[in-house]
């Protein structure tokens, strides 16, 4: 009736939303916040990972630069490892039989020791 009275004075419409309609509405902007909310996080972390594995990769990149430069060196290296270790045995070979020389002038001398223990103790006991 009020609506009709509305439409005869101001020659236009008048339409009524009903109330659950308005409120399905509030509650879809409601869910896109939220929902918008949770992308930009997740967007957040994801462009985080990223960034740190493209952090990651130009280390990797600076790390096989430098591993490239120092093969040279390594190599260098080992050679001088290699030379040590050839210097090192021949010296523990002479090292080797200087120790059986000793060892065996050790017994000798130590034959001799008992031998002159018992002559003295054979004059001792005259």
């Amino acid at each position: 009736v009020k609506s009709e009275e509305y439409k005869e004075k101001l020659r236009r419409m008048n339409y009524v939303t009903p109330t659950s309609y308005l409120e399905l509405l509030t509650v879809y902007k409601e869910l896109l916040l939220m929902k918008r909310s949770d992308v930009g996080t997740k967007r957040d972390k994801l462009q985080n990972g990223l960034d740190k594995l493209a952090d990651a990769e130009k280390q990797v990149a600076q790390l096989e630069i430098d591993l490239k430069a120092k093969q040279p060196v390594l190599a260098k290296t080992l050679e001088e490892v290699k030379q040590t270790s050839i210097v090192v045995s021949k010296e523990k070979a002479a090292a080797d039989i200087t120790k059986g020389k000793v060892e065996k002038q050790a017994a000798e001398a130590k034959v001799k020791a008992d031998e002159c223990k018992a002559i003295e103790d054979k004059c001792q006991s005259e």
